[in-house]
């Protein structure tokens, strides 16, 4: 795994907590389909909008008006495409020719009208895209993809917090019932007295 991979693969482990992200692996050349879907069914959309890279700060790869044509980055011209209108609250971004500098994450935002303002909402889905290279079938098996090194981490984490758990409800348990069985000194010392003695002490009481 590179290091750039290393960093996309911090971010998304980052970012789970706080939404849905799909990861997608395609090769070179390949095409994808993004399927964003706004995130509130109460308001009609005027308008939609891809982006790429880490925050809304980043790159806008498309975006979309219903009232006009939709604005495509340079540097995906020729090579995206807009099935659905972004009034339907869906809107399915496909794009083509797949290059390994297209891989990042993906996100949409859905513009809605109000009164006083325009709202943007985003998408319920983010897009984590991995463009590899042009690799043989037979190799491919040893891929290590990132949702595979989250899901083993995930797994082997939860394992370590069972058995902390366990073990410590097993040492509390032990202890509580060694408290139980204890018996008081002078009981025991009376049980280790001789019998002659105990039934002196016994006449004499």
């Amino acid at each position: 795994m590179n290091p750039p991979l290393i960093v996309w693969f911090l971010i998304i482990s980052s970012a789970t907590a706080y939404g849905d992200i799909v990861y997608l692996r395609k090769e070179a050349n390949a095409s994808v389909e993004l399927p964003c879907v706004c995130s509130t069914v109460d308001r009609i959309p005027f308008a939609f909008s891809l982006h790429r890279g880490p925050n809304e700060t980043s790159s806008e790869v498309l975006y979309r008006d219903t009232r006009k044509d939709p604005s495509i980055n340079k540097a995906y011209a020729h090579r995206i495409s807009l099935q659905d209108e972004p009034s339907s609250l869906r809107a399915n971004v496909n794009i083509t020719h797949l290059q390994e500098n297209d891989t990042d994450l993906y996100y949409c935002f859905f513009y809605c009208k109000t009164q006083n303002a325009h709202l943007k909402i985003p998408g319920t889905t983010k897009f984590f895209l991995h463009v590899g290279g042009d690799v043989p079938e037979e190799s491919s098996c040893f891929r290590s993809d990132p949702l595979l090194y989250t899901l083993s981490a995930a797994a082997v984490l939860l394992f370590l917090c069972v058995l902390i758990i366990a073990r410590a409800n097993c040492k509390s348990s032990t202890l509580c019932q060694k408290k139980t069985n204890v018996q008081p000194i002078y009981e025991d010392m009376r049980m280790m007295r001789p019998s002659n003695q105990q039934e002196a002490e016994t006449k004499l009481l």
